[in-house]
């Protein structure tokens, strides 16, 4: 017998694991901006129910529901300094993150 019966089969689960993979990241970020929204509105701060961008030499303000959050986030996290003092054990800086996430990706495994 060929092996034609399997490709189906990973086509499905392939399918399937992108299906998972987008619906968790899309509700992981819609949650996170509820989140973030309650709590300024919670803590009557600007948050991310109020901020925004102004156009510049305008009075014009980009307010998106509070989006612009997310991107300042990401953009902070990806021009940050990465800070190793001069005595840091390069080793633990290396394996510390594997091994915080590894369990967790575990448990999602099981």
């Amino acid at each position: 017998m060929s092996g034609t019966g399997m490709l189906p089969d990973l086509v499905v689960t392939l399918v399937f694991i992108g299906y998972a993979m987008v619906m968790l990241l899309s509700f992981g970020g819609l949650l996170t901006w509820v989140e973030r929204k309650q709590s300024a509105v919670m803590a009557d701060r600007v948050g991310a129910n109020r901020a925004y961008i102004r156009i510049p030499f305008t009075n014009v303000k980009l307010v998106w529901l509070g989006l612009f959050h997310g991107m300042a986030d990401g953009l902070k996290m990806l021009l940050k300094e990465n800070f190793k003092p001069r005595t840091h054990d390069a080793v633990g800086y290396f394996l510390a993150p594997f091994l915080v996430f590894t369990p967790v990706l575990l448990v999602f495994a099981v």
